[in-house]
């Protein structure tokens, strides 16, 4: 599986059951960088895809409460608020979008990072940010 997720400077995700922040260039970017394969998430990061896009950019995009679960090996999962459902075990790539904002937050990225390796980076502007770094993760050989 192949996790995406958004984070502050700290690794913060959410703040008091909500988001911290959505950016449609990053909706957009995560989307044109899953590509033709699957992109699992739950009705809560949902909502915001579906607020400004046709439904037929949607073919990729798979909803359920249970999305971790049902995620094969080369699928992609849009993770916000489920966070602590996650296996570092069944990964095999990470992606990362850093908002490069300190926000304040109750839920964090607590996965840890020092058994992988960043493969790319990229930063691009945002809608709403001035910048956004998109970093790619790979685990390391044993």
């Amino acid at each position: 599986m192949k996790l995406i997720c958004c984070i502050d400077n700290h690794g913060g995700m959410m703040f008091n059951h909500r988001r911290q922040s959505q950016d449609r260039e990053v909706r957009r970017d995560i989307l044109t960088y899953v590509g033709s394969g699957v992109l699992w998430m739950n009705a809560y990061s949902f909502k915001q895809f579906c607020s400004e896009h046709s439904d037929t950019q949607y073919y990729q995009i798979h909803v359920a409460e249970n999305f971790i679960s049902k995620a094969g090996p080369d699928d992609y999962c849009f993770v916000e608020n489920a966070i602590y459902l996650i296996n570092e075990l069944d990964l095999s790539e990470i992606v990362l979008y850093h908002w490069n904002r300190d926000y304040p937050s109750d839920v964090s990225f607590d996965l840890n990072l020092c058994n992988w390796h960043i493969i790319h980076s990229k930063d691009f502007c945002g809608f709403s940010h001035k910048k956004i770094t998109r970093e790619v993760f790979k685990k390391n050989e044993i």
